[in-house]
């Protein structure tokens, strides 16, 4: 999605600075059209990301609430087996609280990463570009 997205921007980017050029030679229509697909492919490209979204979020908050039923369901029994009192349980399912925060900043650091992953990829793209017109060797 964000290379797509930085497709989109490099296109706008450059039609807008080039807006005379494109009207003095009237391919007005032939820039609607090129706009239009990378619209439609970053659309698309945005909807998937968002369902991958609704997938991943909602299935690390349901792992961690069964984790703590888990917790809840053993202390439970260990507390009517006598091996645990109530405020021990109580400290588990608190402890188990805490390690969930950490999971969640876990999860968006991942999708930094890869925000950030896409954007290097760009910056090589751009810097391994090889000009077109080149100095002729020996050239002052």
């Amino acid at each position: 999605m964000r290379q797509i997205s930085a497709e989109l921007n490099n296109f706008l980017q450059d039609t807008l600075s080039g807006i005379r050029m494109i009207k003095s030679f009237a391919s007005e229509e032939n820039e609607e059209k090129q706009f239009v697909k990378l619209s439609d492919r970053n659309r698309v490209a945005a909807v998937s990301a968002s369902r991958l979204s609704a997938l991943f979020s909602p299935l690390t908050d349901w792992l961690n609430y069964i984790g703590m039923t888990l917790v809840l369901l053993f202390g439970a029994w260990q507390t009517m087996q006598g091996n645990l009192t109530v405020g021990e349980v109580v400290a588990y399912l608190a402890y188990l609280r805490l390690l969930q925060a950490p999971i969640r900043s876990f999860s968006r650091l991942v999708t930094k990463i890869q925000q950030s992953a896409a954007a290097f990829e760009r910056i090589q793209d751009i810097l391994d570009t090889v000009p077109e017109v080149r100095d002729q060797e020996g050239a002052i």
